[in-house]
């Protein structure tokens, strides 16, 4: 689960909250009784190498502090990953995520996909089943609950309900748990008993909101 940011705009403390000062270089007019024109070009551009690097210094040692006010570890490889997007969490509304509530379920949802999909891949790669097609393997689950009473009771599903139910898995395959859990299986080769537990914590969460 992404890390919730923090409201921290207002919190940023001594040098995070002050800004960086600079001055600009004295016109020419001002010192025209000391220096001609060119020693002045001169001395201005010095004063504008240094000042830079001044400045930048100034935002490297900012950068760390920030490190530290977002908790991000300075020996992490990632760190400046994880800065930039706690900085884009707290700053940018397109980054924010907002948890939306599962309801009683009565129709497709990330959950009823989710039971979908693992009970036809169930049929699909289990011994006997291996020569199932997708449209057989919903017509056996159209015989047992809770598909067969799932369906809402519309022409279209009464007339091919089997049809209906493959199209549905077909969806679920880009549904956010099992998006989750086939990236996750792929990265982690099956060794986590989390993912080998997923299936059944997928059936617990379904008889819950169903």
């Amino acid at each position: 689960m992404p890390r919730k940011p923090k409201q921290l705009t207002k919190d940023y403390k001594g040098e995070l909250k002050s800004p960086i000062t600079s001055e600009t270089f004295p016109p020419y007019d001002l010192l025209c009784s000391t220096v001609d024109e060119e020693q002045h070009q001169k001395l201005k551009e010095k004063y504008m190498a240094l000042e830079s690097g001044r400045i930048m210094v100034a935002h490297i040692r900012k950068l760390f502090m920030l490190l530290d006010h977002y908790e991000v570890d300075q020996k992490s490889e990632n760190k400046w990953y994880e800065l930039a997007l706690q900085l884009a969490l707290n700053h940018v509304p397109g980054f924010r995520l907002e948890i939306k509530p599962v309801a009683k379920m009565t129709k497709w949802n990330p959950v009823s996909y989710a039971k979908l999909y693992f009970d036809v891949e169930g049929l699909l790669s289990s011994q006997r089943g291996k020569a199932l097609s997708q449209t057989a393997a919903c017509n056996i689950l159209l015989k047992r609950e809770p598909w067969n009473n799932f369906l809402n009771k519309t022409a279209h599903e009464q007339s091919n309900p089997a049809k209906t139910l493959q199209q549905a898995y077909m969806r679920s395959k880009s549904s956010g748990f099992v998006v989750f859990y086939n990236q996750a299986l792929e990265d982690d080769s099956g060794r986590s008993s989390l993912l080998s537990n997923f299936p059944k914590i997928i059936d617990d969460m379904f008889k819950k909101v169903s």
